[in-house]
C-alpha cells in the first residue's frame, strides 16, 4: 500500500464515525461471506472469540450497567420477538393487497380477453365494452380461462383469512414460549400449577427436573387450548399484576380471537356465539348481523397486528417490571422499541405503548429515559397530526433546565424551525447532537423539509443535509403500505 493511500486511510480513521462495519472472506479474490458491526474500530478488529472470552472473564467487573438480570434478558428478548415476528404481517398484508388487486384485474385482460380475440370475431365495441362471437371450440377455450381465473380469485379471497389464522397462531406460539420460559427461569416465584405429584411418579423418575419440565409443558399446553380470556386471567396471576382495567384496547384484542374462530369453524360467517362473546367483553357489534360474511379487509388486519403486538410487548414489559423489580432496564428497552416503531411510521402503536408506560402505571424510569419517552410520545402525536396532544404531552415536564439535545428535540416536535435553527450550532459545537442524529431521528421529520433547516445544517456542518447517493444502479424507494395501514 502506498504512503499516500495510507495517509488518506489514517485521516479517515480520525474522522467521526457513528458505526464501523467489517466485511470478511475466506480467501483473497473470493466474494465476501460475512460482516460484523461495532461502535469502535478497535472492537471491530478484535477477534470475536477473544471478545467473548474477555466478556466472560470480566463479567463481574466490567459493563455492569449494561448487563441486566437473566430474567430481564428473557423479557427483553420477547419484547423484540413480539415486535419483529408480528410486524412481518404488515408487509404481507400490504403485498397481498397489491398483488391481489393487480392479479384480479390483469387476469381478465391478460388471459380471458386474448382467448376471445383469438378464437372469436368482434361484433360490437365502444369505449366501455366489446362483444365477441365465438364458435364451439372458441367458447371452450374462453371458458377454460374463465375457470382458471375463478380459481385464482378464490385463492386470493382465501388469503386474508389465512393471514388472520397465521397471525393468531404466531401470537399464540410466542405467548406459549414466553410463559414456558418464565416458568423455567422463575420456578420459585411463580405458582404455575396446583397439581400434585404421586409417590409412584416421583420414584419412577430419575430426574426431578424432568418432572418440573413435564409439569410446565402440560401447564402451557393446557393453557393454550383454553380461551384467551382464561389465558388473560392466568397471565395476571403469573406476573402478579392487573391487566384488565389498565389495557384500554382489551375488547379489540379479545375480538380478534373470536373472529379468528369464525373463520376457522364457521366459514367466516357472523354467528350468535360471536355476538354473545363480543358483548360479554364489551366489544362493539353494531352493524354486524347473524348470517352475514365478515369483512376482513387490510385495515382490520393491520389493526389486528398492532393490537396483538401491543399486548405481547406490554406483557413482557409488565412481567419484567414485576418479577425483576430492581432492574432499571424495562423503560429503556420499551423506549428503544418505540423509537424504532416511530421510525417505521407506526405511530399509533408507539403512542399506546408509551402512554401505558408513562401514565397507566407507576413510572420509575430515570429522568433522562423518562424525558426521552415523553419526547417520543409527543412526536408520535405530532406525526399523527395531533399537534394539541403533542403540546399537552410536552407540557407535562419542565424543559427549561435541560441540555440542548432535549431542547432541540422539543422545538422540533413543536415544528418550531426558527428555534431548531437557533439551537443547532450550539448543540453541534458541544456535541449534544450529531449530524447523523439530525438525519435519522424521526423527531426532525417535523422540520427537515424546510429550507431554513437545510441551510442551518449546511452552515453548521459544511455539507448539505441531503446527501446525494451516486450509483449507476439505483432504485427509487417504494412505499408498500397502502392508506389502510396504521399510523
Amino acid at each position: 500500500m502506498s504512503k499516500a493511500k495510507q495517509a488518506v486511510i489514517d485521516k479517515e480513521n480520525k474522522a467521526e464515525h457513528h458505526l464501523y462495519v467489517k466485511f470478511s472472506r475466506e480467501k483473497q479474490g473470493e466474494k465476501f461471506t460475512s460482516f460484523r458491526v461495532a461502535s469502535t474500530l478497535d472492537s471491530l478488529k478484535q477477534n470475536p472469540a477473544e471478545t467473548e472470552t474477555k466478556d466472560e472473564s470480566d463479567d463481574e467487573t466490567n459493563d455492569q450497567d449494561k448487563i441486566v438480570s437473566g430474567f430481564g434478558e428473557l423479557c427483553s428478548k420477547f419484547i423484540d420477538r413480539f415486535e419483529a415476528d408480528l410486524s412481518r404481517y404488515h408487509h404481507l398484508i400490504s403485498i397481498i393487497t397489491l398483488i391481489g388487486g393487480s392479479m384480479a384485474a390483469g387476469g381478465l385482460e391478460g388471459q380471458v380477453l386474448p382467448e376471445a380475440k383469438k378464437h372469436g370475431v368482434q361484433i360490437e365495441g365502444d369505449e366501455l365494452s366489446e362483444i365477441y362471437g365465438l364458435s364451439d371450440n372458441g367458447f371452450e377455450s374462453v371458458i377454460k380461462q374463465v375457470h382458471r381465473l375463478n380459481e385464482i380469485n378464490a385463492g386470493l379471497a382465501a388469503l386474508p383469512s389465512s393471514l388472520l389464522l397465521s397471525l393468531v397462531a404466531t401470537f399464540d406460539s410466542l405467548t406459549g414460549d414466553f410463559i414456558n420460559e418464565i416458568l423455567r427461569s422463575e420456578p420459585t416465584k411463580v405458582k404455575f400449577s396446583d397439581k400434585t405429584i404421586t409417590y409412584r411418579e416421583l420414584f419412577q423418575s430419575n430426574d426431578v427436573s424432568k418432572i418440573l419440565n413435564d409439569a410446565i409443558e402440560n401447564e402451557v399446553n393446557q393453557l393454550l387450548r383454553g380461551s384467551h380470556q382464561d389465558q388473560l386471567e392466568y397471565i395476571e396471576k403469573l406476573i402478579e399484576t392487573q391487566i384488565v382495567g389498565k389495557y384500554d384496547r382489551l375488547p379489540n384484542y379479545l375480538e380478534i380471537f373470536e373472529r379468528r374462530n369464525q373463520f376457522a369453524h364457521a366459514a367466516g360467517i357472523v354467528t350468535d356465539r360471536y355476538i354473545e362473546k363480543c358483548k360479554s367483553f364489551k366489544s362493539p357489534v353494531d352493524g354486524l348481523n347473524v348470517g352475514e360474511n365478515f369483512n376482513l379487509g387490510p385495515k382490520y388486519l393491520h389493526r389486528a397486528v398492532d393490537y396483538l403486538s401491543e399486548f405481547g410487548i406490554m406483557f413482557a414489559f409488565m412481567a419484567w417490571r414485576k418479577l425483576d423489580k430492581k432492574s432499571p432496564q424495562p423503560f429503556t428497552k420499551l423506549n428503544q422499541v418505540c423509537f424504532d416503531l416511530i421510525s417505521k411510521r407506526r405511530y399509533r402503536l408507539a403512542i399506546h405503548l408509551l402512554d401505558f408506560a408513562l401514565h397507566k402505571q407507576s413510572c420509575n424510569a430515570d429522568d433522562i429515559t423518562k424525558r426521552m419517552m415523553q419526547v417520543n410520545l409527543a412526536n408520535s402525536h405530532a406525526r399523527s397530526g395531533k399537534a394539541d396532544m403533542a403540546q399537552k404531552t410536552l407540557d407535562e415536564l419542565d424543559w427549561s433546565a435541560c441540555s440542548d439535545d432535549f431542547k432541540i428535540c422539543v422545538a422540533a416536535v413543536k415544528g418550531d424551525v426558527d428555534q431548531v435553527c437557533k439551537i443547532l450550532p450550539r448543540a453541534a459545537a458541544s456535541n449534544a447532537i450529531s449530524k447523523s442524529a439530525l438525519r435519522t431521528w424521526p423527531v426532525f421529520d417535523n422540520v427537515n423539509d424546510t429550507k431554513e433547516f437545510a441551510a442551518a445544517f449546511e452552515e453548521t456542518f459544511l455539507e448539505p443535509y441531503q446527501v446525494e447517493l451516486v450509483s449507476g444502479n439505483t432504485l427509487e424507494p417504494v412505499e408498500i403500505a397502502n392508506d389502510d395501514r396504521p399510523d
